[in-house]
């Protein structure tokens, strides 16, 4: 775990931002992502629901945070940089959950960013994973929350382990990986690492819903969903190469 901390630089939040008076910005935090080199570029990638979920009006002002690649890792207050970003393509297949979004401006200041693909793990990788098999997760669950309780933006590691590996009954593709952990909201589109490779994204949580007199509610259960990253790869790899 210590050796990704070194990493952190390229793990992003994802949010919108409001023009306030007296040139004042507001910003609400609604997902994480990860910072990837593919050819020529950097790009960002997240879960698919996240872009879904952002309203339509408010898409033309996503933005992303980063931690300075200079900020140290005693530093008491991280700096962070802010880039606009907008939205590129999903996986064709919507169970997936995974998107891709691209910096709008000019990539200066953006050199020391960004994983090798080569750290994504393909298909065959994630088929010799096995349950028990230790992993982490680093995002910023409860983005907002923490803002409003004063505590600044806060990127959170979390440690688990891999509960089950679930194949597709049409092809025998792996089709997700359920983890046993909780992944908070701002969490999804967070890079979930084995052994110092991303195996993929958290997704979200798998809730039970109970009525209590006329009133359904979600209650959590303690199991976290994983979109693999041999499908991140097949977005990355479908795009022009000088796209």
């Amino acid at each position: 775990m210590d050796k990704l901390i070194h990493q952190q630089h390229n793990i992003v939040f994802i949010g919108v931002k409001k023009l306030l008076e007296n040139n004042q910005v507001a910003f609400n935090i609604r997902g994480t992502g990860f910072i990837v080199k593919k050819d020529d570029k950097k790009l960002i990638v997240t879960c698919a629901h996240v872009y879904q979920q952002i309203a339509d009006s408010e898409k033309a002002s996503i933005f992303c945070g980063a931690i300075s690649p200079d900020t140290k890792d005693n530093d008491a207050v991280k700096k962070y940089n802010f880039y606009d970003i907008s939205f590129i393509t999903q996986h064709p297949d919507p169970r997936r959950d995974v998107c891709l979004f691209e910096f709008k401006k000019s990539e200066s200041g953006l050199e020391s960013y960004g994983y090798e693909i080569d750290k994504l793990s393909s298909e065959d990788d994630i088929k010799k994973l096995k349950v028990m098999s230790q992993v982490e997760f680093q995002g910023f669950p409860l983005g907002n929350e923490f803002l409003q309780m004063g505590m600044g933006i806060t990127l959170a590691a979390s440690q688990t382990i891999i509960s089950s590996i679930k194949y597709s009954n049409v092809d025998s593709k792996v089709d997700f990986i359920l983890i046993d952990k909780l992944v908070n909201p701002g969490s999804s589109g967070s890079p979930v690492f084995h052994d110092e490779k991303i195996i993929g994204i958290a997704s979200g949580t798998l809730n039970q819903t109970h009525r209590i007199g006329e009133t359904l509610i979600n209650v959590p259960v303690n199991i976290g969903l994983v979109r693999t990253s041999n499908y991140i790869l097949e977005l990355l790899n479908s795009l022009n190469p000088k796209s």
